[in-house]
């Protein structure tokens, strides 16, 4: 009898549906769509990338906060290794031109989604281990 319940036990765990809290992974190859709160942030930029307080000019940017965290796969591609598997993200610092920095910079603290193209970090100026250019917002 109680080898019949662990095999009914065991069924369960393995017919379980999957978690809406699991981790869904996005690619770096083709256009991305994330979603969550938009908010921006200062960060110390040149010379040194370490203190505004010390001299280095503010770097202000926009970043989604996600709504659920998501991972990225690893380019297969890439053979420089900037575009490697990030196994959890939480936010994305999305590259803007000046003209969508100032009129998207309204919807701060608000609901966006947007859609691009996903890249691993590439300089000090890069804030996120991944980050979104070639941006859109959906309406």
């Amino acid at each position: 009898m109680k080898l019949s319940w662990i095999a009914i036990a065991l069924g369960l765990v393995w017919t379980a549906p999957v978690s809406a809290d699991e981790i869904v992974c996005l690619s770096y190859q083709g256009r991305a769509e994330i979603s969550g709160t938009l908010v921006s942030e200062t960060f110390p930029g040149p010379p040194e990338y370490e203190s505004i307080e010390q001299g280095d000019a503010p770097e202000t940017s926009l970043l989604v906060k996600l709504a659920q965290p998501v991972c990225v796969d690893a380019d297969p591609a890439d053979q420089t290794g900037l575009n490697s598997a990030v196994p959890q993200v939480d936010e994305v610092q999305l590259i803007l031109t000046d003209e969508q920095f100032a009129r998207y910079r309204a919807l701060v603290g608000k609901p966006v989604k947007v859609s691009g193209n996903l890249f691993g970090r590439i300089s000090e100026s890069h804030h996120t281990p991944v980050l979104l250019d070639h941006v859109t917002f959906s309406e």
